[in-house]
């Protein structure tokens, strides 16, 4: 499994206290995400990777999977900001 959709999955397990977490879970559907549950997940993730994630482009994700491919683009810097 990449290391990016590892940490996300394992992230947001504990960010939303439920171990029924996969690639495809969706943020709205599936979980009910609110913005402070995202804002969770994004502190974690700047934690982790000493990265600024902005939220306007980070609540585009609708699963964990484009969460994990956001990561990735924005820690191996290509990001367009």
């Amino acid at each position: 499994m990449d290391k990016y959709l590892d940490f996300v999955l394992t992230t947001a397990k504990e960010v939303f206290t439920t171990d029924d977490i996969t690639p495809e879970t969706s943020f709205k559907d599936d979980l009910n995400a609110t913005s402070i549950s995202i804002a969770n997940l994004m502190n974690a993730i700047e934690d982790e990777y000493d990265v600024t994630v902005p939220y306007m482009k980070f609540r585009k994700c609708l699963t964990m999977q484009d969460a994990a491919e956001f990561v990735k683009e924005l820690v191996d810097g290509d990001d367009e900001e």
